[in-house]
């Protein structure tokens, strides 16, 4: 067996499906442009339910670094330590009953190496804790499908040589790690408060399952988010605690989040301005995680288009088509304006032929922050307030009912 092809056996899970419910436009699906855009593998998710003193260690050859999640089942009478070791036995992470904080899970920070040992010191026989699940992060997704269209200007990476000012602009730029049945994905995201994070809808879930279920409190649970996924050995790591508002029309969620220990604060990003608008004179930067890679920068790109229709019918006029390059992976990452604010989110790439799965068109898509603005301050004007006071004193009382198309039938 080539090294290929083991790797390729190592890192069986599919990631960015999720991704790709966007990236792929209902012209062709998952199933139908898979070989091509369906198989950025990325991590592996594994589920254990083992007691940490009937299995003390989590191992997965090749991996880059785990993130393992414990439940503690019985805290017991006794005070103790889980001290979380690398492989060479060096102290990575060392846990108390207290970092649970209330909740009967912690995920860990990065664990790096392929292999974790877990050393419980203390604890008396009532005490009980499990690893639930681990994941296994590779360096990079194995498979890659472009959406360039700029051939001048193809994405590269933000460091070590990419001009200060962008790299000011990655600081608020995350990649957003995801599971389900054994299935791991990435996308990306933006920091729009120090504990609110805005993304894609459709990085909820995979594609091929029920959409009602998409952002729902096991996803958030089981979803992490590194802002120093940028090639160096630190992390900035941050858990969803609460899924906060979601729209599957304008393809977004707003994620309540809480750094992990050790992590410290995120800088949020600028949103463009209420009343200044993007215009196709505008120069743009994509900041991203293609192909869950490190931190990367699409720029030199412009708007062709703005404003655009929705992905959805009757969605309204709520996107711009712009030619930064992108790649699965590249959901939910912040679109900046020649300002160094947020103008919007890319969501989808361009659009393939049913039968040939080659593109169509000549042009990415991003939903306009603006329009996602609107939204939460007809339906959430606190919330909408927060990231936005001008844009909800200029948006008008909402005329319809709040809509949650968490709830709603795909």
């Amino acid at each position: 067996m080539n090294q290929c092809r083991r790797r390729r056996a190592l890192f069986t899970v599919l990631a960015v499906l999720a991704v790709l419910a966007a990236d792929l436009n209902p012209r062709a699906t998952a199933a139908e442009c898979g070989a091509l855009v369906g198989g950025t593998e990325f991590g592996k998710q594994r589920e254990r339910g083992k007691d940490i003193r009937v299995q003390p260690r989590v191992e997965e050859d090749g991996a880059k670094y785990l993130r393992i999640r414990f439940l503690l089942r019985a805290a017991g009478a006794a005070p103790w330590y889980l001290v979380v070791r690398d492989g060479a036995g060096r102290a990575a992470q060392i846990i108390r009953p207290a970092d649970f904080g209330g909740s009967p899970t912690l995920w860990t920070r990065r664990i790096d190496g392929s292999r974790a040992m877990l050393d419980l010191i203390g604890a008396a026989a009532d005490t009980a804790i499990e690893v639930t699940e681990y994941i296994a992060m590779p360096s990079s997704g194995e498979k890659t499908f472009y959406s360039l269209i700029n051939a001048q200007a193809p994405p590269r990476p933000l460091y070590p040589n990419g001009p200060e000012a962008a790299q000011r602009l990655g600081d608020s730029v995350g990649l957003l790690t995801s599971s389900e049945d054994r299935q791991s994905w990435c996308c990306t995201g933006v920091a729009v408060a120090d504990d609110l994070f805005l993304t894609n809808w459709h990085c909820g879930g995979l594609p091929d399952r029920d959409k009602r279920f998409f952002w729902n409190p096991d996803r958030c649970a089981r979803t992490l988010i590194d802002f120093s996924w940028d090639g160096d050995r630190n992390g900035q790591e941050y858990q969803c605690n609460e899924v906060l508002a979601t729209s599957r029309e304008l393809d977004f969620a707003l994620l309540r989040i809480a750094p992990l220990a050790g992590s410290g604060p995120v800088r949020p990003a600028q949103l463009v301005a209420a009343g200044s608008p993007t215009t196709t004179d505008d120069t743009l930067r994509l900041i991203h995680h293609m192909a869950c890679l490190p931190k990367q920068l699409s720029d030199h790109c412009t708007v062709l288009r703005t404003p655009a229709p929705g992905w959805i019918a009757d969605s309204g006029d709520v996107r711009l088509y712009h030619d930064c390059g992108s790649n699965p992976g590249s959901s939910g990452a912040p679109i900046f304006d020649r300002h160094g604010a947020v103008a919007a989110l890319h969501h989808q790439g361009r659009d393939l032929d049913q039968q040939t799965c080659k593109p169509i068109d000549n042009f990415n898509k991003a939903i306009r922050i603006q329009a996602i603005l609107k939204s939460l301050c007809a339906t959430n004007p606190a919330l909408g307030a927060r990231l936005d006071p001008t844009e909800c004193r200029l948006s008008p009382p909402p005329t319809e009912p709040e809509h949650n198309p968490v709830n709603q039938q795909p």
